[in-house]
This record gives C-alpha cells, structure tokens and sequence, in this order.
C-alpha cells in the first residue's frame, strides 16, 4: 500500500509482527480477511511479510522457506496472489541462496497456472500482465540456477588451493553481476561471461609477479571455469562452449583485448569463410587477416621519450616516469601481448568441442589443398621416402598440435601458399 491509499491490516502489523504467539493469534485474525473483503490468507501472507521486515531491520537469519513461505502460500487461494508473494519473498533471502531458488520455482509454477486461467478469460489486458509475471520470474528462476550450478563447481575440486578457489568466487561473483543487467537472460551469455572475465583475472593473476600466481594455478583455474562451463551445456544441450571460445580466441589474436566486450558475443563463427567487415568492431571473420611483418620493421617504440634539445638522453619530466612499471609504450605493448596470449591459452585448453565447432571447408576447396600439399611434398622430397607421420596417442600432445595449426591458420590464412607451407610444417614433423 502507498501513502495515500487505505491498508486495513495496517493496525495489525505490531501484532502480527510479535514472534512469541504469532502463528496463534494470526490463525484466530484469519476470519477477519472476508468482514474486510480481503482475499483468503491474505493475513497469514501479511504477518510473513511483517517478521520478515523486522528480522532484515534486526540482522537475524530468516526462517527456512519450509518452515515459513510454504506455509503461507497454502493459505492463499489464487495463482498470480501465489506467484508475486512467491516473488517478494525471494528478494528477502540471500542472493544465490537456495532458499530464493525454491521461493522462485513456487513462484514460477503458480505464474504458469495463472498464464493459463488468464488466457482461458479471453482478457487482452489479463494475459498481458500474465505472460509478463511468467517471463519475468523465470528469468531470474534460470539466472539463479544457472549461478548456484557455476557455484557448486567448487564442490568437485575440494583439493584444490585456497588461492584458485578465492579467484574463481570473484569470477563467479562478477559474471553473476554482469548476468543480472542482462535485459534478456540466457545461457550462452553466462557462458560467455565466465570465459571473459575467467581468462582476465586469470592473465592478470599470472602477470602480477607479487601475486604468487603460478601456472599450476593459471591451469586449475580454467579446468575449474571450463567445468562449470561443461555444467552449462550439459544442461543446455543448445550451448557450444567450443564455438564460444573459439570466436574470442580469433577476435582477440587479430585484434586485441582492448575494445568493448560485449561486442564479441555478435560474432557469428558461421561467417569464418566469408570476407572480413572494413569496421573491426563490427564482429569481423579474423581468418582472411595477413600478419605485414614489414610494417613491424619501420615500427618506433621510442614516441613517448622525451628527448632534450640535443636529441640526447631524458628530459627531466620524463625522468620519473622512466622507472614507472609500463611507462613506455614498447612495455605496454609487450603487456598486453602478454595478456592476450594467456587469456587465449585460457580459453583453448580445456574447451570442449573446440575444434569439433570449426566449419568445415567445402569439397572443391579441400581437393584443391590435397593438390597442393601433395605436389609440394613431392618437391621437397625428390626421390627420398619419408615415414609418413604417425599420430600419436597422446591426447595432450594431438590437441597441442591442433591449436598450433589452428592459431596459424587463423594469422596466416588464405594468402599465396603461406598457410600452405605452414601447415606442412606440422603434416611432416
């Protein structure tokens, strides 16, 4: 109720709100919901709510939803009454807790029932309002889930260092943030969130030589993400963590880490063999970039020294910036290569169907390379037989030399016979 609007339970609230006896008296005020014309079991809901807001206003831990909404909602008797109640105890409980996972499954199914008697009404107006309760709770009933399954994670890594486990609950912690300003909730974006902001902290950790984060961490740290990224789409048949770490592995080779996040999730892999957009922000296929390693040559790495009239030695501004970490731009440069390169090995060594994800070319383009490589090779071989080259049993060390391959293929790709070359590199080590 507002300010200005009449609330006839009002005057009971200091009764109703009085742990000792309440459950009692509430039953015996019960009768008085129909001489106010108020719905059934509106009253045990408001004496819920009223404990609820003096337990939060005290810092006492709630009762559990078995002992206390479950309760409650029985008393009441329509379906959207259900729902909302559901809904506003939900928000009282920790969030991520499992007691607001079961009040918003309550919660979702009433919202269900009363979508449904809403559209047996024939009432636009109804239904509308319907359909909005259902969307609007199951999406925070799926974040929800979908945050306590990336949470419970933990659960199967319990040796694991202290250090690895605190790092993963900041990540845990800021997808969960970033998944809540998502107009339109969905499982592919957690996933997404947890490789970006897993492979940040990740790279960071490492690079921080105080931080004591060595690469037996780095790795327990993506095997955890990963997991909880395997979690997902096991549960999600849809979600195809390999695609998604593969459309950031080729945007942040080609082109950095640096630009806007967000825009990464717009990048379609299925426009890997199309011709690459002139906007680079606009998602564009990386495998037609050409590294120009002439223009690394003419490349200065001295334009922020600040050189004296006499072209010699540092200006006194400049002095105190010198000894400053990452002051010149060649530093900074070599950061965040650095960066991107952990934050691309994060992303490749555990993901699940990687390779598998990768579009395959098309017959008339994989009779031409069978041509060329075989023509090449013999060329190089002249009259000498060489072993042709066995594949190993290892899994580590196959799945090695399919990311190298495929990394090259991603920088030198479709230019003269480059790839080519590159790639027979590989076929006959």
């Amino acid at each position: 109720p507002t300010s200005t609007s009449f609330d006839p339970l009002a005057p009971f609230d200091p009764v109703l709100e009085d742990m000792n006896g309440s459950e009692s008296i509430t039953t015996l005020l019960a009768p008085l919901c129909r001489l106010l014309l108020l719905p059934d079991g509106y009253l045990h809901a408001r004496a819920l709510i009223a404990r609820f807001e003096k337990l939060r206003k005290s810092g006492a831990a709630l009762p559990s939803y078995e002992s206390s909404v479950e309760i409650a909602v029985k008393k009441l008797k329509a379906c959207q009454d259900k729902a909302d109640f559901g809904r506003w105890c939900s928000l009282q409980y920790p969030a991520g807790s499992a007691e607001q996972l079961k009040c918003l499954d309550m919660a979702y199914s009433n919202a269900t029932q009363a979508s449904e008697q809403a559209e047996a009404s024939k009432d636009a107006d109804e239904e509308r309002i319907a359909l909005e309760r259902v969307k609007r709770i199951d999406a925070a009933r799926a974040g929800l889930s979908d945050n306590l399954l990336v949470r419970s994670v933990l659960d199967s890594h319990g040796s694991t260092a202290e250090s690895v486990k605190a790092l993963y609950r900041t990540v845990a912690d800021k997808v969960h943030e970033r998944a809540q300003t998502e107009d339109n909730y969905c499982p592919e974006t957690l996933v997404h969130f947890l490789l970006v902001e897993g492979s940040h902290i990740a790279a960071l950790a490492y690079l921080d030589d105080e931080d004591g984060f060595t690469t037996h961490h780095f790795r327990l740290l993506a095997l955890i993400v990963h997991d909880a990224c395997r979690d997902l789409s096991k549960r999600y048949s849809h979600v195809n963590v390999g695609r998604c770490a593969r459309n950031l592995t080729r945007q942040w080779l080609v082109h950095g880490d640096e630009f806007e996040l967000s825009n990464l999730r717009d990048i379609d892999d299925e426009d890997e063999d199309e011709a690459p957009a002139e906007s680079k922000n606009d998602g564009e296929d990386s495998s037609d970039f050409v590294m120009d390693i002439g223009a690394m040559v003419e490349q200065t790495w001295a334009d922020n020294e600040a050189r004296t009239e006499g072209g010699q030695g540092t200006s006194s501004g400049g002095e105190s910036s010198a000894i400053k970490p990452l002051s010149s731009r060649r530093e900074l440069a070599d950061h965040l290569c650095s960066r991107v390169a952990l934050r691309i090995a994060f992303l490749i060594c555990f993901a699940e169907d990687y390779h598998s994800s990768r579009k395959s070319l098309s017959p008339v383009k994989d009779d031409e390379n069978v041509e060329n490589k075989s023509s090449k090779r013999a060329r190089r071989k002249k009259t000498t037989e060489v072993k042709p080259r066995q594949k190993s049993n290892c899994f580590e060390g196959d799945l090695a030399w399919q990311h190298a391959r495929d990394l090259l293929a991603i920088v030198f790709a479709r230019q003269g016979s480059t790839v080519e070359s590159t790639c027979d590199l590989f076929d006959d080590s």
